[in-house]
């Protein structure tokens, strides 16, 4: 009975410890997406993105234009009573394949885009991340919160300005 007295009142006391560090922490928020659009640049590597995902979405549109054009085809076979049915199982063979292409491209291009968003970026938010952390080192910020992420941010400190400033951005 000693023993568990002993750890309730350990816990207790680091309870209130904790809770006593809690009332002196400070909490900080910030809109990163709003922040990160005002950054000079990233709206050029936006559009760059935009135009290399038009591309690819072209290359899709004419792989797809290819499949409709060929399955047209072979529909047409289909409905005339003299092509074997070898023949026919030859062309919806074709047709399955290059409908996995078609798929296939599909889910590379995500990846190609996951990756050219990154590579163009990727500095960006770099130099945002380190612009929040100085700024939250230098106002002895124990948390700093992305408000997308946040339902209710009044008691915290909007530290927007302090990292706009930090960054350069006159708005």
């Amino acid at each position: 009975m000693k023993k568990i007295t002993i750890v309730l009142a350990l816990i207790l006391t680091v309870c209130s410890g904790s809770t006593f560090a809690q009332g002196k922490a400070k909490f900080g928020h910030i809109d990163y997406a709003a922040i990160i659009r005002l950054i000079p640049g990233v709206d050029t590597a936006q559009q760059v993105l935009e135009l290399y995902q038009k591309d690819l979405q072209e290359e899709g549109k004419q792989m797809y234009a290819e499949f409709e054009k060929n399955n047209a085809e072979y529909e047409a076979l289909k409905a005339n009573p003299k092509i074997s049915p070898a023949l026919l199982k030859i062309r919806e063979d074709e047709l399955t394949k290059q409908y996995q292409k078609i798929e296939d491209f599909s889910e590379e291009m995500k990846e190609k885009l996951q990756i050219k968003q990154l590579e163009l970026l990727k500095p960006f938010q770099d130099k945002l991340t380190k612009a929040i952390e100085k700024v939250a080192k230098e106002g002895n910020f124990m948390y700093i919160f992305d408000t997308s992420t946040l339902l209710n941010y009044e008691k915290g400190e909007d530290i927007g300005p302090r990292v706009k400033l930090e960054l350069g951005i006159k708005e």
